[in-house]
């Protein structure tokens, strides 16, 4: 191989590496837009959890008051039904008397 053909593929070959640095800058570049979009999702992300969660927490105090308020009804109604039945009783037993 000739002088001038070794230094032609001697700059090819830096231009290709040059070629390469670019590119990998470039990808780099890509990589951390990609990073910091996926870290503004994680944030985003959390945020929504967090805000969910609350909505639960929220909901679940909603619905054990609805059922601590159903349970008291249906105390009162069961007293209600018991002392009914009681009565019922009595006025049967009235009326099986007279």
């Amino acid at each position: 191989m000739s002088s001038p053909e070794a230094e032609r593929r001697l700059r090819q070959q830096g231009a290709d590496v040059d070629a390469l640095y670019e590119i990998s800058a470039r990808i780099e570049g890509k990589v951390d837009g990609v990073d910091a979009k996926v870290g503004d999702l994680d944030t985003k992300i959390d945020q929504l959890t967090d805000s969910t969660n609350a909505q639960f927490g929220t909901q679940i105090a909603r619905l054990d008051a609805l059922e601590q308020r159903t349970d008291a009804r249906f105390d009162v109604l069961e007293h209600s039904n018991e002392q009914t039945q009681a009565l019922l009783a009595e006025i049967l037993e009235r009326i099986k008397r007279a």
